[in-house]
């Protein structure tokens, strides 16, 4: 492998593309739940039932799956050029939300709203194994939770101005100005230079290339900890996915708000609650992590159960007609549901070898769409269409969370200590307190140690064949 690799320190131009990502996935929850904030005005102009609302976001959801895979084997090529697969990726979805705006039927959104998902899918694969190379082991869990913080921050955005822009001018603008900001965005990633793979790692990943495809596709699917981890990740998205589509129309129709009133409240439980509830589970099991076995899956597996009581309650009050009853349920729902994002995430990478680790994130993407995602907002219409209530289908809303518990519990019982399994180098290499490496903090990573650029740019651009590229 070409180059000297500095397994344990980060990478050059780490914090640049960070925020670089952190925006660009802002950009791209914006484009995911707007939708979800419009569809009332959707169903209305285009005359269609509360199932057929469903599909665009279930062809978008299908494209993730079936591109999700394609998408990791290109990434995982020993000869690929990962900047041009984001940057296209990023242009194919802004187109896809651009046009999504023109469409006069339910066909042409279903045709948009895929192209939207097949470029979201390629842009996500990625940017998770790219920060990968930029950051080492210890560094990775505030990392990610840096980058799920988007999730809320955007999804939040995303209800928040498609009410506003469905006020001033129509559900068509929304679109239309959303798919504006994802092409801004491509700039700072020609600034990006992107490591070589594993650059930050131990694995020796040019031995392990010549692994089989399939052998290495069967590596992943035999992976216990992996595919526990994302069965019960696939849970929590079709938790997600129904909150998503189905909690605007819900409370407009349970309660005395507005569809914009009720845009407006969720985008502030997504702000305070959900961001909140990010770092949150990444402090708790920073807190925990010299203190208790297994803290990396035990607090989102709490975190998930105490959800399920919060989302049974705020549905419970829904039901009962008073918003104002059930809001602080809703918030408290909110805080726990995004705690399993960034150790999930996490666990993902660092689970599987580097050179597996594109086609394990198509793999995951498969399983949290086919079993999470895709199945959910179709489920829950047509239970509303059935039984004429909306209320009795979002009972799925808290059932989920458990089944995602139930998965985490398995895992944590029958399986390996994941302190073993994620710092196995790190523990050869060094004897951390009370014999755990602990993780680095997210202050740390934004404004602690510099990067490795910074100690020798000259040095770190010929190690690492990084060239013209901001920090």
């Amino acid at each position: 492998m070409a180059g000297k690799r500095r397994e344990t320190e980060r990478q050059f131009g780490a914090r640049f593309a960070l925020l670089a990502f952190f925006l660009l996935n802002c950009v791209k929850f914006i484009n995911q739940v707007s939708p979800g904030a419009l569809k009332d005005s959707i169903k209305r102009d285009l005359s269609l039932s509360d199932f057929q609302t469903t599909l665009p976001a279930l062809s978008c959801s299908l494209s993730n799956v079936v591109f999700g895979p394609v998408f990791g084997w290109l990434v995982d090529r020993k000869d690929s050029n990962r900047k041009v697969i984001m940057l296209f990726s990023i242009a194919l979805w802004s187109l896809g939300v651009f046009c999504s705006g023109f469409a006069h039927n339910l066909l042409q959104l279903i045709i948009m709203r895929s192209l939207f998902g097949i470029g979201e899918i390629g842009f996500s694969v990625v940017m998770t194994v790219v920060i990968a190379d930029y950051y080492p082991t210890r560094d990775r869990i505030a990392v990610y939770t840096i980058l799920t913080v988007p999730m809320l921050l955007g999804s939040a955005i995303g209800f928040g101005l498609g009410g506003i822009l469905e006020a001033l001018w129509s559900w068509r603008g929304a679109f239309i100005v959303c798919a504006s900001l994802g092409v801004a965005l491509m700039i700072p990633i020609f600034r990006c230079n992107f490591p070589e793979q594993g650059c930050a790692d131990y694995d020796d990943v040019e031995v392990a290339r010549t692994e089989g495809f399939w052998r290495g596709i069967w590596s992943i699917c035999t992976n216990g900890h992996f595919m526990l981890s994302q069965l019960g990740c696939a849970a929590m998205m079709f938790h997600l996915g129904v909150g998503s589509e189905w909690i605007i129309p819900l409370i407009s129709r349970h309660t005395n708000l507005s569809a914009t009133q009720a845009n407006l409240w969720i985008a502030a439980f997504l702000v305070m609650g959900g961001s909140s509830g990010v770092v949150l589970g990444t402090k708790v099991i920073q807190y925990c992590a010299t203190r208790l076995k297994h803290a990396t899956l035990v607090v989102p597996t709490l975190f998930c159960l105490a959800n399920a009581g919060f989302s049974a309650l705020f549905l419970y009050f829904l039901g009962c007609g008073s918003f104002s009853a059930g809001a602080p349920f809703g918030f408290l729902s909110q805080l726990c549901c995004t705690t399993f994002k960034a150790p999930i995430l996490m666990m993902s990478i660092n689970v599987v070898p580097v050179h597996l680790r594109a086609r394990a994130q198509g793999i995951a993407t498969l399983i949290e769409g086919s079993l999470g995602i895709v199945i959910a907002s179709p489920i829950v219409g047509a239970i509303s269409d059935m039984t004429g209530s909306l209320l009795i289908a979002m009972q799925l809303l808290w059932i989920s969370a458990l089944v995602a518990c139930t998965f985490w519990s398995t895992e944590l019982l029958f399986l390996p200590s994941l302190d073993e399994v994620l710092f196995k180098d790190e523990l050869k290499q060094e004897k951390a307190h009370r014999g755990t490496v602990c993780h680095s903090s997210m202050s740390s990573i934004l404004f602690g140690d510099r990067d490795l650029s910074l100690t020798s740019t000259e040095e770190a651009a010929k190690d690492y064949g990084a060239v013209n590229s901001t920090i």
